[in-house]
């Protein structure tokens, strides 16, 4: 995508794509490069970051150990104008610790804003709502999802 080229809905479906694929196989820098410098990161059980990097450390640390595996399904975007959108995904994970045979689940929704810059569709805000999880000893169960998003 050239510099001049307008956001669309499949370049912002990619860049989650990669988002998801980064994460669990684990290419931090790649990661990284996925988003704004002033990007703001939330995901339950870890927290809200208003520096990527902090955050992009944060979830290195945490998935040290683990195995991880990201899907979405078809994603809600909207083309706010030629250099902002939003994206709803629908979201579950599996995750393993490397020493355990024991599979963690968790379910949600992803609420993430997107810009165009220099040419690249990155994420400049991400939200993760968990309506379910169960890992490793701990369960959480959303009772009112519905007051719990953006």
């Amino acid at each position: 995508m050239g510099s001049d080229a307008a956001l669309d809905a499949w370049a912002v479906a990619a860049t989650k794509a990669k988002y998801f694929r980064y994460t669990d196989t684990k290419r931090w820098d790649d990661l990284r490069s996925l988003f704004t410098d002033d990007a703001e990161f939330e995901l339950p059980f870890m927290g809200k970051f208003d520096h990527i990097d902090i955050a992009i450390q944060t979830v290195r640390e945490r998935l040290d150990g683990e195995w991880s595996f990201h899907a979405s399904s078809i994603p809600e975007i909207s083309i706010a104008s030629a250099t902002e959108a939003t994206g709803i995904f629908a979201m579950f994970s599996h995750a393993k610790k490397n020493d355990s045979d024991e599979l963690g689940r968790m379910f949600g929704y992803y609420y993430d804003e997107f810009r165009m810059v220099d040419g690249k569709v990155l994420i400049s805000s991400l939200k993760l709502v968990a309506s379910y999880r169960n890992m490793f000893g701990f369960k959480h169960q959303a009772t009112d999802l519905f007051n719990t998003v953006p």
